[in-house]
C-alpha cells in the first residue's frame, strides 16, 4: 500500500510540474520591464528628434506607428491605414482604420494626419528623421476617415519613408505651429498612440504605463521603465545586481564579466536589421585634422582587421565606407583604405614631416599628437581606444586617450571642442540615400551645433538628391558621396557590429524565436509587447 501511495504522489507530482510548465509559458498580464542605457542627453518627446537609442525607442512605443509600419519579417504592412491606393503616379488614396485611439481617448481622424503632415513638413530640413516630406505638395481631407496626399512627384517607397511616420494629435500639438525652430518647441505632455503611455519623469527614470485601448494586442507588460546611468560600467554593475532587467551589451569582455557574475540572465545576441558602424570623428577645424593629407594617413595606420579579430570576433566586420560591402549600393572605388603603415607614413613626409632620435613625427617643430576621446566607463570603447593609440605610436604619432563621460562628451562634440572622438552611427540599410544623407548633415558637418565638416561637393550632392524621386536617380549621387567622403576622410570607418547583443533577466518569457527568412533559420527578438513574466516569477 505505502507503495502505490508513492506512485499516486509521483503522479500527481509529475502533472503539478507539467501544468506549472504550461502555465510558464501562457502569456500573462504583470510585472514591469526596466530597461538600462547610458544617458547622453534629457530626452525630447518629439517624433521629430531621435539623437539617442533610448530615445528612438521611448518614441516608438509612445508615439506608435504611422500609416504604414515594418513587420518584423522586415516588409512593409498596414498600419493606421485601412487601405491605401495610388490613384495616379504622384497621388495615393488612404481610408483609415476605425477605432483606433490617442492616448487622452480621443480618435484618430484623417484631419490628425494631415496636420503631421504639414507640421513635418514645416521642420523637414531641421529634423533629425531626414524623411523627404518636403515631397508632400498637400493633403485633402475627403472626411473623416480619408485622405488624399498628393506628392511633387512620384515618390517609389512612399510607404517605407513618409508612410512611416508616427501621427500626431492636432489638438494637443497645433501650437507647435506658431514657431519657426524646431529646438525652440515647448515640451508638452507626450501623447501618442502606442503600445505604451507616458506616466512620469523622475530623476534619470522615464516611466512608460500599458496602454489598455491600444487598437492591437495590447502589451503583456504593466509598463517599461527607463533607467539612464552615468556611464556603461555603472548599467552593467546594476543589471548585475538585479536593478533592470535588461542591457545592450558591448563587446565580449562585457559578455564575460555577466556570465561570471550575473545569477539572472540570458544573453541574447541577433544579426543585426539595421546597421551600426563605429568610426572616429576628426575635427577637421583643429590640428592636426585640418589638413586632407593627415587624415588620409590616418586611415592607412589603423588595423582594423585586428580590431575586429580581437575584440569583436564574429560580431564585427570592417567596414570601408558608410555603406557595407554587401549593399548593392557599395562602389568599390570608395574601397581605398587597407591597412598600409608604410604608405601612412609615406604621405606624411611628403607633406614635410620628420621623425626625431625618438621616432616622434614632427613638423614645424610640432610633434603629431592629439587627443582622442572616447566613453567614460566603457571597456569596449577603452580598447579599441588603446589598440588604435598603439598602432599610431608605431609610426611616431603621439595618441592621448581620454575618457569622458558620455553626456558630457556629446556636449564637447556639439560644441567643437575635440580633435578626435570615437563615435557610432545606425541607419536602415533599405534606405541607403538617406543614411548617406543623415550622416553628412548629423554627424560629420554638425548641421544643428559645431559646423565642423562642411564640404562643397557633399552639400551639391545633398541639394541635387532632394531634386530626384527615383533609386536609378540617386545611384550616381550616392557613388559621388560616398567616395568624395573617403577622399576628404572628415572621418575614419572602423567596423560595423553585426549583431546585437543583450542581457535580459530570465524571468521574461517569449523573448526570441526563431523564423525562416531569406532561406535561412534566424533567431529575433520579440517586440517588447510580446514579453511576459509568469505569475510566480513577478517581481514588481
Amino acid at each position: 500500500m505505502y507503495k502505490s501511495f508513492s506512485i499516486i504522489i509521483a503522479c500527481i507530482h509529475i502533472l503539478s510540474s507539467i501544468l506549472f510548465a504550461q502555465t510558464d509559458t501562457e502569456p500573462v498580464r504583470g510585472d514591469r520591464l526596466k530597461s538600462g542605457y547610458v544617458f547622453l542627453t534629457p530626452v525630447s518627446f518629439n517624433p521629430m528628434i531621435t539623437r539617442t537609442a533610448y530615445e528612438k525607442e521611448i518614441n516608438q512605443l509612445v508615439f506608435g506607428e504611422g500609416l504604414f509600419a515594418r513587420a518584423a519579417e522586415g516588409y512593409t504592412v498596414r498600419g493606421l491605414a485601412l487601405s491605401s491606393e495610388r490613384e495616379q503616379p504622384r497621388i495615393w488614396r488612404v481610408n483609415l482604420r476605425s477605432n483606433i485611439f490617442f492616448h487622452d481617448g480621443s480618435e484618430i481622424t484623417a484631419a490628425d494626419v494631415k496636420f503631421t503632415f504639414d507640421l513635418y513638413k514645416k521642420f523637414a530640413f531641421q529634423s533629425h528623421h531626414l524623411f523627404p516630406v518636403h515631397m508632400i505638395s498637400t493633403v485633402d481631407v475627403i472626411h473623416d476617415k480619408s485622405l488624399r496626399i498628393i506628392l511633387k512627384r512620384q515618390l517609389r517607397d512612399f510607404r517605407e519613408t513618409i508612410g512611416q511616420l508616427p501621427i500626431l494629435p492636432e489638438k494637443n500639438y497645433k501650437q507647435w505651429l506658431d514657431y519657426n525652430l524646431l529646438s525652440s518647441l515647448p515640451q508638452i505632455f507626450p501623447i501618442g498612440h502606442g503600445y505604451y503611455r507616458f506616466s512620469r519623469i523622475l530623476g534619470q527614470e522615464i516611466r512608460l504605463d500599458v496602454f489598455p485601448e491600444y487598437h492591437r494586442q495590447p502589451g503583456n507588460l504593466n509598463g517599461v521603465d527607463f533607467l539612464l546611468y552615468d556611464n556603461y560600467e555603472q548599467m552593467v554593475d546594476a543589471f548585475i545586481e538585479n536593478k533592470i532587467d535588461l542591457i545592450p551589451i558591448q563587446g565580449k569582455t562585457t559578455r564575460q564579466k555577466i556570465y561570471r557574475l550575473s545569477t539572472a540572465k540570458e544573453i541574447v545576441s541577433v544579426e543585426r536589421e539595421d546597421r551600426k558602424l563605429y568610426y572616429i570623428l576628426l575635427n577637421t577645424k583643429r590640428y592636426p585634422f585640418q589638413d586632407v593629407k593627415v587624415r588620409r594617413a590616418m586611415n592607412y595606420a589603423i588595423n582594423k582587421k585586428l580590431l575586429v579579430s580581437r575584440y569583436l570576433e564574429s560580431q564585427g566586420e570592417v567596414a570601408l565606407n558608410l555603406l557595407d560591402e554587401n549593399s548593392p549600393y557599395f562602389f568599390s572605388e570608395a574601397r581605398i583604405f587597407n591597412y598600409d603603415p608604410l604608405q601612412s607614413l609615406e604621405i606624411l613626409m611628403d607633406n614635410g614631416f620628420r621623425q626625431r632620435p625618438t621616432g616622434k613625427l614632427f613638423q614645424n617643430d610640432r610633434e603629431l599628437t592629439f587627443e582622442f576621446y572616447y566613453q567614460e566607463g566603457s571597456l569596449f570603447e577603452e580598447t579599441i581606444a588603446r589598440l588604435i593609440s598603439i598602432n599610431l605610436a608605431e609610426l611616431g604619432i603621439n595618441v592621448i586617450p581620454q575618457p569622458k563621460n558620455p553626456a558630457e562628451l556629446e556636449r564637447l562634440v556639439d560644441e567643437g571642442e575635440f580633435e578626435a572622438v570615437l563615435r557610432n552611427f545606425t541607419y536602415d540599410p533599405e534606405t541607403p540615400a538617406q543614411a548617406l544623407r543623415e550622416f553628412y548633415l548629423k554627424e560629420l558637418k554638425s548641421e544643428n551645433g559645431f559646423r565642423n565638416f562642411n564640404d562643397r561637393v557633399m552639400n551639391g550632392a545633398i541639394t541635387q538628391s532632394e531634386k530626384v524621386y527615383t533609386i536609378e536617380q540617386l545611384i550616381p549621387i550616392m557613388k559621388q558621396m560616398q567616395v568624395q567622403i573617403n577622399q576628404q576622410s572628415p572621418c575614419i570607418f572602423l567596423f560595423f557590429e553585426k549583431n546585437a547583443s543583450y542581457a535580459i533577466n530570465d524571468r521574461f518569457q517569449h523573448t526570441k524565436n526563431t523564423i525562416y527568412q531569406n532561406l535561412e533559420y534566424v533567431l529575433k527578438v520579440y517586440p517588447k509587447n510580446e514579453w511576459f513574466v509568469p505569475k510566480t516569477r513577478q517581481k514588481y
